[in-house]
């Protein structure tokens, strides 16, 4: 991972978890996803959110894929940083 798409994912995962923090409505993470790039969509009964090459997925809510994107979002930098 290139040192400036490893920032900019700290950065926004950072900003993430400030917004799962205090919100858990699927408006508050549809304008998070609007505003930094990312995607949200209902595939096969599951809602799937990707932003910055991240995908998190979950059947109960977007605020549940959201959660999710944040976990997988830190596994990514926990596997770039050993």
């Amino acid at each position: 991972m290139r040192a400036t798409t490893r920032t900019r994912l700290t950065v926004t995962l950072c900003a993430a978890e400030a917004l799962a923090a205090t919100e858990h409505d699927a408006d508050a993470v549809r304008a998070f996803l609007t505003r930094e790039g990312g995607r949200e969509r209902f595939s096969a009964g599951a809602h799937c959110i990707t932003l910055l090459g991240v995908t998190g997925t979950a059947t109960a809510s977007i605020p549940a894929a959201f959660a999710s994107w944040i976990r997988n979002a830190n596994r990514k930098l926990e596997k770039r940083h050993g």
